[in-house]
């Protein structure tokens, strides 16, 4: 098989180990004993997907997904290659060893699977999927305003819905139709989970009158029947196919945000015995939302825990990239150079690992920012938010990055939308900062500093934030603001002064770093 056939997302080296099967994932071939099995290559491909969630149901739209990779395919065309793997393993569908078939939702490989890597020594090693990691359903919303037309533009709703969380990647999303069995039905919510082997159900209703529309989303969780999140979202429809856009990219912003916020608070109580890497990714994230060199060191600890549990996790390589990113930028870093090289190193592994990710882009983009690869930086962001349109996260460091390169108008726009899609987001300091560093890009330094004072007062030890409150009030001739300002950045950067201030921003543009450079000077920044 060429490797043209293969899923980007997919490896290309080791071999998974089973019963007496051996999953040859250079070869591309299932193998028994030393006999090579004929197994068609988009069924070796659909194999690894299941074996790579051993123990886990995968959802027929994600199969469907990573191994057809955008062209669309009926469920029959999967059901074909699930018969036909489980042909080759000797079993059938009424009374399977390995396969499993969960109606409705999708297929579960039994284990217990190992992976042999042929770069690593000794014995290989046991796959453990992300066994935490809770499923999304997205239910059929209500229709309360009486009109056909209004029933399909609700059902337009969800089905736009579904796409966008599923492109977060993090939570499995069920597919679309196993969801809209329950259309038209009053929902018992812990039977709707239980059958559709998710966690987490998203009710909610559409009202139409003329041409607005309100549209209320609950978040509950199945287990227990609690709404963990609820909220109301109004839009006009001048445009429906614009508005249909916009508020779906609102929606799972939001959503996503809140489900990560249930989810870091279920691992933060977790027992040391049931960790497992998805745990471990969320403790290390809730870390993140420090800006504390201590707590940076934490995240990297958790983030290097995940990968004990699965050394091919992509989101605890870009994450140990932010992190040993984060180190550089605040002078946290007693070695600066291996730091930067720590990160570039993490993110290539997170992009080999899944390169549909949008946060492996976003790793590559900060790794281009310290290498001063402003083309490439820029790209890596504009791919991150192409793969997934409501990634808030995509469109603030978007704009931070396009305002010190000297695009303010792309900067500003990347900056608001972010803003919009993430309004209650727990890291708005940083939203606030990316909207100053836009208006300053603009030689707007009232606003600039207005909004750098928000993310200063919203996220204290944040010091670039109090920087760009000190070179704003620099320029602006406030003095007394500006060195107080001072006084509180180089307190908490202490590794950054006016001689390698450039080198931390190697990719700015000439008048953003010579207006940042003078307003530091000016608020008493000295080397």
């Amino acid at each position: 098989m060429s490797s043209a056939t293969k899923p980007s997302s997919l490896r290309s080296a080791g071999s998974y180990l089973f019963s007496d099967f051996r999953l040859d994932l250079g070869q591309r071939r299932l193998f028994r004993g030393d006999a090579a099995l004929s197994l068609s290559p988009k069924a070796v491909n659909l194999l690894e997907v299941l074996i790579r969630q051993v123990d886990q149901v995968v959802a027929s739209r994600t199969l469907l997904d990573e191994v057809w990779e955008g062209v669309h395919v009926e469920d029959s065309v999967l059901k074909v290659r699930i018969a036909e793997i489980r042909g080759v393993l000797g079993e059938s569908g009424a009374a399977p060893e390995r396969i499993h078939t969960h109606a409705r939702v999708g297929y579960r490989f039994a284990g217990p699977v190992r992976f042999l890597d042929p770069g690593a020594k000794g014995q290989p090693r046991p796959v453990v999927p992300f066994s935490q990691r809770p499923a999304l359903a997205i239910l059929p919303f209500d229709d309360f305003s009486g009109d056909p037309g209004d029933a399909r533009f609700a059902d337009g709703i969800v089905e736009e819905l579904t796409t966008r969380l599923a492109r977060f990647r993090y939570f499995p999303v069920i597919a679309r139709n196993s969801a809209f069995v329950y259309k038209g039905r009053a929902v018992d919510v812990a039977q709707a989970s239980r059958e559709l082997g998710a966690r987490y159900l998203v009710e909610g209703s559409v009202q139409r009158s003329e041409d607005q529309a309100r549209i209320i989303v609950q978040l509950i969780d199945g287990e227990t029947g609690h709404h963990v999140w609820t909220d109301r979202f109004e839009t006009d429809l001048s445009n429906v196919f614009e508005i249909n856009d916009e508020i779906t990219d609102r929606i799972a912003g939001a959503m996503h945000s809140q489900l990560f916020a249930v989810e870091v608070q279920r691992a933060t109580h977790a027992a040391p015995a049931n960790l497992d890497a998805w745990f471990c990714l969320l403790r290390a994230w809730s870390l993140q939302a420090s800006i504390e060199a201590a707590d940076n060191a934490a995240a990297k600890r958790e983030f290097g825990r995940a990968l004990d549990f699965d050394p091919g996790c992509a989101q605890a390589h870009s994450g140990l990239a932010m992190s040993h990113f984060r180190d550089v930028v605040h002078g946290w870093s007693a070695t600066p150079l291996e730091a930067a090289r720590a990160t570039r190193d993490h993110a290539d592994q997170s992009l080999r690992q899944d390169p549909q990710d949008p946060y492996s882009h976003l790793a590559a983009a900060v790794a281009h920012w310290l290498e001063g690869k402003r083309e490439a930086l820029l790209a890596a962001i504009e791919h991150a938010v192409w793969l997934n349109p409501s990634l808030a996260w995509g469109y603030l460091w978007g704009g931070i990055a396009y305002g010190v390169a000297g695009e303010p108008e792309r900067s500003l726009e990347m900056a608001e939308r972010a803003i919009r899609l993430s309004p209650l987001d727990p890291l708005r300091a940083i939203f606030d900062y990316a909207l100053a560093v836009a208006h300053f890009a603009a030689a707007r330094h009232e606003p600039s500093l207005e909004a750098a004072g928000r993310a200063a007062a919203l996220l204290p030890s944040w010091g670039w934030a109090h920087s760009l409150v000190a070179v704003n009030a620099g320029l602006l001739g406030r003095e007394q603001e500006a060195r107080e300002a001072r006084c509180a950045a180089q307190e908490r950067l202490r590794g950054v002064t006016l001689g390698n201030f450039g080198q931390l921003l190697p990719f700015a543009s000439a008048d953003f770093l010579e207006r940042a450079t003078e307003g530091a000077r000016r608020a008493g920044w000295r080397d």
